[in-house]
């Protein structure tokens, strides 16, 4: 019987670690989406009014006529991008996976420290690798820059918890 709670507890830690990378991944993923949706809706903004100039508009210069012309484009342009990329969608389905993975990582924890000796453990231990499993057929795969920013944050030690160096 040890040797089942022994199993269930490295695998335990090893779903805990994976949700930490996974959800530390998918918050820098999320943090770049949110950059670029601010970029597609300021851009068109500022370049609307730069386009709107009077001075520039008016303006006998061929080159003022053409850049008018050329930001008048991008500012209408970048909202049909925008929306094509479904970027606003990309942000909701990442924040709630995110969050699941979070939710998820600290089970595994409670699972492996606190529940250990639970009867409903096998029970608690399969529901809990079932929903794993579930969440990463999400469709979502985590850019290569994005997970090698994470782990150099965690390896880092930026997510070792003080309170477990700590004797109760």
């Amino acid at each position: 019987m040890e040797e089942k709670y022994n199993a269930i507890i490295k695998e335990c830690m090893r779903e805990e670690e994976n949700c930490l990378y996974t959800s530390t991944s998918f918050y820098y993923w999320l943090s770049y989406l949110n950059k670029v949706k601010a970029f597609f809706i300021a851009t068109p903004l500022i370049f609307g009014g730069i386009a709107s100039i009077e001075i520039l508009s008016d303006s006998q210069d061929d080159f003022a006529k053409y850049l008018v012309a050329l930001v008048a484009f991008v500012a209408g342009v970048l909202p049909s991008i925008y929306s094509a990329l479904k970027i606003e969608a990309r942000i909701e389905k990442l924040e709630t996976v995110t969050n699941k993975f979070k939710v998820l990582q600290g089970k595994f924890r409670r699972l492996r420290t606190i529940d250990i000796h639970n009867s409903t453990l096998d029970e608690e231990f399969r529901t809990s690798i079932l929903e794993l499993e579930d969440l990463k057929s999400n469709g979502l795969t985590i850019p290569e820059r994005f997970f090698a920013r994470a782990q150099k944050k965690i390896k880092k030690g930026d997510f070792d918890f003080s309170a477990d160096d700590k004797k109760v």
